[in-house]
C-alpha cells in the first residue's frame, strides 16, 4: 500500500499516484491510501484498476481519531494480505511512525523528500519517531540520503534511494500558445513552481532586473501559486519591470508554458529531487538551479544545466546572462537536459528501482528494532 495525505497536484502526491500505476501489476498488488481519497489523482488510480481507501487521519492533536484511523488501516491491511506500507509525504510518514507497532506482520517504509528544517519541531519528532520505529526510509535523492545521516544521524543500512520518475512521453516541448501577454519573439526567462518562501522567487526578480538590458526581447515568466505571490507582484513593481514580467496563475498542464521558457531557473534555498525541474528538463529548456539538494544531480554537477550558489544574485545573473548570449549553449543543454530525462528519469526507470527495494525489503522481513540514532562525535 502506498499512502498520501492526499491525492491531488503535489510532487508527492503525483509520484505516488505514478508508482501505483507503473509497478509490474504481476509482481505487486497495489492499493492506494490517502487521509482525503477524493481529488483528481484518485480518479486517474481508480480508473487505473487500483483501489484507493480513505484512512480518515484529520487531526494528530485528537489521539482517538489517530487511533480509530490506525485500527482501521490495520484491519484492511490484515484483509487483503498487505506486506508493505510505504508513506511517501511527512504527514503520512509521522502517522506511520505512531502505528507501526501494530503492523507486527507488515514491513513499514517512509520517505523522505525534503529537508526537515522546513517542519515545525512536533512534527520533525512525529519524523525522527518513525525513522525509530519503521524498516526503512526511501529517499529520492542522494542529498537526502545525506541529510539523514549527517544531520539526523541515522545509518545508511535501511535507507534506499529511488529517483523522482516522470512521464517522458507526456513532458515534451510542443507549440501550444499559452499567454497572449509573453511577447511571440520573446526570450523567456522563468519558472514554474509553487510560490513558497523556500523557493527564494525574489532572487529570480532581482537577477532578471539585473540583465534585462542585456537583450531587447528579454522576458520574465513566473507560473505559480502561493503565499509569496504579494510579495513577488510588490517587487517586481518596485523594480520597474512590470512591462517585462508576467507572474501567471497555476497551471494543471504545465508543459504549454514551460515550452514557452527558453530559459528555466529554479532558485530555491531548500530543494530535493525538484519535479519542476525534472518536468523543465524533459521539456527541453535550458535549466539554471541553485546548487542545492537533488538539484545537482538531476543536471549532471553542470553538464546538463547550469548552477549557481543559493541566494546570489550576481552568481544566478551570471549565468542568465551566459544563456542570453550564447543561444548555440541553450540549445546544447536543452537536448542534454530532455535525453537525461528520457534515458535516466522515466516513470519505468523509477518503478523498477522502487519495485527493487520492495522486494530487498520483503526479503528482509519485518526488522523493526527501535533503532538508536548514531552518537554525535
Amino acid at each position: 500500500m502506498l499512502l498520501a495525505r492526499q491525492l491531488n497536484f503535489g510532487g508527492s502526491e503525483r509520484q505516488v499516484c505514478e508508482m501505483a500505476k507503473a509497478l509490474d501489476p504481476a509482481r505487486f498488488d497495489v492499493h492506494v491510501g490517502a487521509f482525503y481519497s477524493g481529488g483528481a489523482r484518485a480518479q486517474e488510480v481508480v480508473a487505473h484498476g487500483i483501489p484507493v481507501v480513505e484512512v480518515p487521519v484529520r487531526s494528530f492533536k485528537s489521539p482517538r481519531n489517530v487511533l480509530s484511523a490506525a485500527m482501521g488501516l490495520r484491519r484492511y491491511i490484515r484483509e487483503h494480505g498487505i506486506r508493505i506500507v510505504h508513506g511517501f509525504d511527512p504527514p503520512t510518514c509521522a502517522f506511520l511512525g505512531l502505528m507501526a507497532p501494530l503492523l507486527r506482520r507488515a514491513t513499514v517504509l517512509t520517505s523522505q523528500r525534503n529537508y526537515r528544517n522546513v517542519r515545525t519541531k512536533v512534527f520533525r519528532a512525529l519524523l525522527r519517531l518513525s525513522d525509530r520505529t519503521g524498516d526503512g526510509i526511501v529517499v529520492n535523492c542522494d542529498a537526502m540520503r545525506y541529510h539523514l545521516v549527517q544531520d539526523e544521524r541515522l545509518t545508511h543500512g535501511n535507507i534506499y534511494l529511488c529517483y523522482n520518475g516522470l512521464d517522458a512521453n507526456r513532458f515534451q516541448r510542443t507549440t501550444a500558445v499559452t499567454e497572449g501577454r509573453v511577447p511571440a519573439d520573446a526570450l523567456v526567462v522563468g519558472t514554474v513552481c509553487l510560490f513558497r518562501k523556500e523557493k527564494d522567487l525574489g532572487t529570480l526578480v532581482r537577477a532578471f532586473a539585473t540583465i534585462q538590458d542585456s537583450h531587447p526581447k528579454l522576458f520574465l515568466l513566473m507560473v505559480g501559486d502561493g503565499a509569496e505571490r504579494p510579495g513577488l507582484e510588490l517587487l517586481v513593481r518596485e523594480l520597474g519591470i512590470e512591462s517585462k514580467c508576467l507572474l501567471a496563475p497555476a497551471a494543471a498542464d504545465v508543459v504549454p508554458w514551460l515550452s514557452r521558457l527558453d530559459v528555466f531557473v529554479l532558485p530555491s534555498r531548500f530543494e530535493a529531487c525538484s519535479n519542476s525541474l525534472m518536468e523543465a528538463m524533459a521539456c527541453g529548456c535550458a535549466c539554471v538551479a541553485s546548487r542545492i539538494g537533488g538539484s545537482p544531480e538531476l543536471l549532471d554537477d553542470g553538464r546538463a544545466g547550469l548552477l549557481f550558489e543559493a541566494g546570489d544574485v550576481g552568481g544566478l545573473a551570471a549565468q542568465l546572462r551566459r544563456l542570453v548570449a550564447n543561444p548555440t549553449l541553450r540549445d546544447e543543454l536543452g537536448q542534454i537536459a530532455a535525453h537525461r530525462m528520457r534515458t535516466e528519469f522515466s516513470l519505468e526507470i523509477a518503478a523498477t528501482r522502487l519495485g527493487a527495494i520492495y522486494d530487498s525489503v520483503l526479503r528482509a522481513g519485518v526488522r523493526r528494532l527501535f533503532r538508536r540514532r548514531v552518537p554525535s562525535a
